[in-house]
């Protein structure tokens, strides 16, 4: 016996920006790394942009996060000294999905002078 069914289907079509350029290390300092990032030509910038910075120290797996921000550059602070980070950042259209993150920039922040709050013990 053969049954007629129905089926609906619903295909939702994504837009997100096209992927970031790689971040570029604007300064370093001990305990801190400014960055700053852009989109290829051809982004919808008619539509509100949405960046997330990511970043890890080298020999970690776990990414944090900066809180998302419009600014096309960025103070990451907060860093141990003399030690190397990894960072990414990846767009977004207000209110959508974030795309394919930009490939990872390597920066050092600089040798701090030891103080209380830095220092290893």
């Amino acid at each position: 016996m053969f049954l007629n069914s129905f089926c609906t289907c619903i295909l939702l079509y994504v837009v997100t920006p096209p992927k970031p350029y790689t971040p570029r290390l604007i300064h370093a300092g001990s305990w801190s790394l400014k960055i700053s990032f852009s989109l290829p030509p051809g982004a919808d910038t008619s539509k509100t942009i949405i960046f997330l910075v990511e970043y890890r120290q080298h020999q970690q797996t776990a990414w944090q996060s900066l809180p998302e921000t419009q600014h096309t550059t960025v103070t990451i602070t907060n860093l141990d000294a003399n030690m190397l980070y990894v960072i990414r950042v990846a767009a977004k259209y207000e209110g959508g999905v974030l795309g394919e993150p930009s490939n990872n920039l390597e920066a050092h922040t600089k040798p701090g002078k030891c103080c209380f709050k830095r220092c290893p013990r």
